[in-house]
């Protein structure tokens, strides 16, 4: 469903931009880029594999409903002009 998905990605989000201070001030330089690379690529890699598993769910029936009625009123709309 869309809305797993939005708390899904915003929890990844988070996670990313969420660093400890002391132990950020406890690396040197070099570490903290290789640790900030590592951690990146991981947080990049699910939230790739979460946009994937959201593409495959499909549409929700209500959206198709919704899509239907929309198609409808547009049609009778065009039919009366």
């Amino acid at each position: 469903m869309l809305s797993t998905f939005g708390s899904k990605a915003r929890a990844l989000f988070c996670a990313r931009n969420h660093k400890p201070r002391q132990a950020a001030q406890l690396k040197g330089n070099s570490v903290k880029n290789a640790d900030k690379n590592s951690q990146d690529q991981v947080i990049d890699e699910n939230l790739k594999k979460v946009f994937d598993e959201t593409l495959e769910e499909g549409i929700p029936d209500r959206f198709k409903m919704l899509l239907s009625q929309l198609k409808q009123q547009d049609n009778e709309r065009g039919s009366s002009k």
